[in-house]
């Protein structure tokens, strides 16, 4: 048992040492919230040189875009990194948002962008919202999951799937004809008493 219960964990250990950047977009009231976490293992990655990005957050899904510069708007230097996507994840053009805390990233067709000096798995979060939108004014196909892959990792953005109203109607429906057969069985078992 000991032995089973030491496997788990060296293999849980294993399993959390390696890096992956995992990107939730998730529609929140009246908003659009991104929200990033992981690492990223830089073990064969090449840099393709620095730069800086243009606004503190924004999502470019025709060009494969997704930019969170929370230095204050194209301040912060990043270093490139060569990475390959499964494509655009949408059709919309930029939107750019002022909302936005944590550490700097970006990721786009061809790249990944970390803060210079970024050290191979040192975490990495943050979170942007976008006020009064919604994944059909930004563009973005919903639901779905779009992939940037480097040499030993990857960037990963789950788009959430927003309920239809239809899907409530239905489900109001579905619970009030509940309510309905309980009625009448309740209304049956009187009478048969």
């Amino acid at each position: 048992m000991k032995l089973l219960i030491a496997t788990a964990f060296f293999a849980a250990s294993a399993i959390a040492c390696h890096g992956a950047i995992i990107i939730n977009a998730a529609k929140v009231g009246g908003n659009i919230v991104f929200t990033g976490n992981g690492s990223i293992d830089l073990a064969g990655a090449v840099m393709g040189g620095t730069g800086t990005l243009g606004d503190p957050a924004a999502v470019v899904p025709n060009s494969d875009i997704l930019g969170f510069d929370f230095a204050g708007g194209g301040t912060t230097n990043l270093q490139f990194y060569t990475a390959t996507s499964v494509g655009n994840f949408g059709a919309g053009g930029t939107t750019t948002s002022p909302t936005a805390t944590g550490d700097s990233f970006l990721v786009d067709a061809n790249l990944v962008g970390l803060p210079v000096g970024y050290i191979s798995n040192t975490p990495i979060s943050f979170t942007s919202t976008f006020v009064g939108t919604s994944f059909v004014s930004l563009g973005i196909t919903s639901p779905g999951t779009f992939v940037w892959t480097l040499p030993g990792d990857t960037v990963t953005l789950n788009v959430a799937a927003v309920p239809e109203p239809s899907t409530y109607i239905a489900g109001a429906g579905l619970l009030g004809l509940g309510a309905l057969v309980l009625y009448r069985r309740r209304k049956q078992a009187k009478a048969a008493q």
